[in-house]
């Protein structure tokens, strides 16, 4: 006979928590009793609302840039001949929009190709050599940043997918520039620790309130939803970089201050 029940726990600091668990008995014909298995399938009941969550998150970030397509299609329609300054208003707006959803899309599917990354993609790597070049990239999109480099050494070499590695750079960089006010001031560094190196993104930018921070790497969460909206965010570059980090049995920290900046730091 098997049967699968839910039960709820009290645990020692008072919190109330559920927890799955699956019960299988097996009677023993010889004796007056049974054999019976608890499992606990808490962490694979986790798993399933963590899906659902992320899908019912993802149907909503994705329903709202095509209902704002659909909104002016719909006033096209309703003007056969519309001004020129309609027509560039509008236009404009749908491509704000669809490239809004493009970045989206491209989020989603970095997150799918992050959890089946393959062993033989990692390399042996000089990270001062990636974070110039990421300089470089992140130089040419925003030029009106400030980014300073700090290196510990000429060459730090490390094990990592280079091409994942840079991604998450590239994110945090991004992150840093988007909340601050703007030139930004961003300092890149990097250090050799015992035992493993760290890099470190500094900015000085609005920070980050501490009823935020336990959240902040968490998928479609964001601090500034306003200003993320206007940036083309959907709260998924964070947590991109978190999921790498571990990928690569590293961790990541931030220190932050409302009205002084914050301080993310990959440990590697």
């Amino acid at each position: 006979m098997q049967t699968s029940e839910i039960a709820c726990c009290n645990w020692d600091n008072g919190e109330k928590k559920t927890s799955h668990f699956h019960l299988t008995a097996t009677p023993r014909s010889r004796y007056n009793g049974a054999i019976l298995v608890i499992q606990d399938k808490t962490s694979d009941y986790k798993m399933v609302e963590i899906g659902k969550d992320f899908i019912a998150n993802a149907s909503h970030e994705l329903r709202t840039p095509i209902t704002v397509i659909r909104g002016f299609a719909e006033t096209l329609q309703e003007h056969p001949e519309p001004s020129i300054h309609m027509l560039e208003e509008i236009g404009g707006k749908i491509v704000r929009t669809t490239r809004r959803l493009e970045k989206l899309i491209r989020s989603l599917l970095t997150l799918a190709d992050i959890e089946n990354v393959l062993p033989e993609n990692f390399q042996r790597v000089d990270l001062v050599g990636l974070v110039n070049q990421c300089k470089q990239q992140f130089l040419h999109c925003q030029p009106n940043v400030s980014l300073q480099l700090e290196f510990c050494r000429p060459h730090l070499f490390v094990r990592v997918d280079p091409l994942l590695f840079e991604l998450a750079i590239m994110n945090l960089l991004e992150n840093a520039a988007k909340y601050s006010i703007q030139p930004a001031q961003i300092t890149l560094a990097l250090y050799q620790e015992k035992g493993y190196v760290s890099l470190r993104v500094q900015d000085e930018g609005i920070g980050i309130p501490e009823e935020d921070l336990p959240h902040i790497f968490e998928r479609f969460y964001t601090v500034d939803k306003a200003r993320s909206r206007k940036a083309g965010g959907a709260g998924l570059g964070l947590a991109i970089v978190k999921t790498i980090v571990e990928k690569h049995k590293g961790k990541i920290d931030v220190l932050s201050e409302v009205g002084k900046g914050s301080v993310f730091t990959i440990f590697v």
